[in-house]
């Protein structure tokens, strides 16, 4: 058995962790993360494996892979389940999948949607009525409201690459206050979405000296700006402080740490 150690962070901002001892020992952890207890009955741990899909709750253990749902690829690779709605996402290499909890599966492929590719690489939900998916053939935004798919390459915007590598934005800092930049790593470089504004970071134009960007994190400190978090291919850890779509390079400060 693999033991799994998980930590979340419930909304009265008190840390707790549980551990999990559930997996064979073939299984290959690829992905997780959680649904707010605050929002639902309970805390849920959604797992994505190289077997399926794994639910961990305080009152039992779920399992979904090809046999007993839609989900045609047991090699998951992306997974969001932090929508308020108790909607989660799931991304495989061959199709994205949605579960609402009262409608049951719905399968996305390149056969039955606008979908760029099926090989989906990272999935974030912005709020209950969109969700950004990262594909390895560019940047999609769904909307709920007229179940559609908004395709964003290179061809049609600033993004610096059409792989999409990860993901990230700001969850702390108030709407009314700022708008929430999301961040898109890509392997051509980042691309930073604030609001309207769209603004790309690569090697010819900042001070990123890899622009294969491999994982984002954003920290929030009372009274302090916002710091994003990244590593690339080839040159370790980097910070960025004041990095906004608005603001000019001369705010932008980098910090190699490796």
């Amino acid at each position: 058995m693999v033991p799994v150690f998980f930590i979340a962070n419930r909304s009265s901002a008190q840390w707790y962790f549980e551990l999990y001892q559930n997996f064979q020992s073939d299984t290959i952890i690829q992905c997780m993360d959680a649904e707010d207890g605050y929002y639902l009955e309970d805390t849920k741990l959604w797992i994505g494996t190289n077997h399926g899909v794994v639910v961990f709750s305080k009152f039992d253990t779920l399992f979904y892979d090809s046999l007993n749902s839609p989900l045609v690829d047991n090699h998951i690779t992306a997974i969001d389940a932090a929508n308020e709605a108790g909607v989660v996402w799931v991304g495989t290499n061959h199709g994205l999948l949605r579960l609402d909890p009262y409608s049951g599966w719905s399968s996305y492929t390149l056969t039955n949607s606008s979908l760029p590719s099926d090989s989906i690489t990272c999935i974030l939900d912005f709020s209950n009525d969109s969700v950004w998916i990262g594909t390895r053939n560019g940047l999609v935004l769904y909307t709920n409201q007229d179940d559609s798919f908004q395709l964003f390459n290179t061809e049609n915007s600033q993004i610096p690459g059409n792989h999409i590598q990860c993901l990230e934005r700001s969850y702390f800092i108030p709407y009314s206050y700022y708008p929430e930049p999301l961040y898109v790593g890509t392997d051509s470089g980042l691309l930073v979405i604030d609001g309207n504004q769209w603004k790309a970071y690569t090697t010819s134009n900042s001070s990123l000296t890899s622009g294969d960007v491999r994982s984002l994190s954003v920290n929030n400190v009372t009274g302090a700006s916002p710091k994003l978090w990244m590593s690339s291919y080839g040159a370790g850890a980097v910070s960025y402080t004041h990095l906004r779509a608005h603001e000019t390079d001369s705010y932008l400060v980098c910090r190699l740490l490796l």
